[in-house]
């Protein structure tokens, strides 16, 4: 089993990040490689691209959440195979999804408040089971693109979580007065 983890510290309420991750495309959107995603109840079908060297690679993620324990964990399961640039590169004529590009997804997310006041802990862990050819893939990428991945997502979930909005009362003090009118 190949497996991603990692761990964030945000500036933001639980409750917050709670919403985010329950806006399923919201949050795949954050996720460095995704491009295309889709949300049908609890089901989240993604389209996933990267290239290794010069060989493009795409993937077809379908997720489905099997867990949710509210402000403190989301669990999702489902599969990956590799897309038809992969078969392009390969020249091979594959009807529907061959065995060996085929693989199960498991995701974990956990919300933990921290010892320092305001910051929470993004605790995350995906695990893939795959075989033969799709493993081979999945171990390159892992070696060379995922630490810059994990990276990339850090920052996006930071930037949506910490984005400071400004309270409608110091915008309002702001604005231009109103011109005074003139009495009749």
């Amino acid at each position: 089993m190949l497996t991603v983890a990692g761990k964030v510290d945000v500036r933001c309420s639980i409750e917050d990040a709670w919403d985010l991750f329950t806006r399923f495309s919201d949050i795949a959107r954050l996720i460095p490689t995704v491009e295309d995603v889709e949300v049908d109840g609890e089901h989240v079908h993604a389209r996933v691209s990267t290239k290794l060297g010069a060989l493009p690679i795409t993937s077809r993620v379908t997720l489905r959440v099997i867990e949710t324990r509210a402000f403190e964990c989301l669990k999702a399961e489902g599969f990956s195979y590799l897309g038809e640039t992969i078969k392009e590169q390969i020249k091979k004529d594959i009807e529907g999804v061959a065995k060996d590009s085929a693989g199960r997804l498991f995701l974990h997310l956990d919300l933990r408040p921290t010892d320092q006041d305001g910051i929470i802990a993004v605790v995350y862990t995906a695990d893939v089971e795959a075989k033969g050819r799709l493993k081979r893939i999945y171990k390159a990428i892992l070696k060379t693109k995922v630490p810059d991945m994990m990276e990339q997502f850090a920052q996006n979930l930071r930037e949506e979580l910490e984005r400071v909005v400004e309270p409608v009362a110091e915008v309002a003090e702001a604005l231009p007065a109103p011109a005074p009118q003139a009495r009749a």
